[in-house]
């Protein structure tokens, strides 16, 4: 449960708030949790374990992303958007 929670919070930390150390953050978690998760799915059937590999590598290459973005946006942490509209006039 916890798991699909932090899943959840995720995106509207990411997108909405623009959280972009506080998604990182979260996702760092997801990484402890699904490390912990995989030996007691692994207790119970293997192939549940095994199954839970992909998963893994997906919120590590999500957790890239979101570092990369931090790194190399480091003013955008919770930064707002400017405001600033477009006109174009034809």
């Amino acid at each position: 449960m916890a798991q699909l929670l932090l899943n959840l919070a995720w995106s509207p930390v990411f997108f909405g708030l623009h959280r972009l150390s506080a998604a990182l953050g979260l996702i760092a978690v997801m990484i402890v949790l699904t490390l912990v998760l995989i030996p007691l799915f692994w207790r119970v059937r293997p192939a549940a374990g095994m199954l839970i590999l992909p998963y893994l590598a997906w919120i590590c290459f999500a957790a890239l992303l979101n570092y990369q973005f931090l790194a190399l946006n480091p003013g955008a942490d919770g930064a707002e958007g400017s405001g600033a509209a477009v006109q174009i006039e034809l």
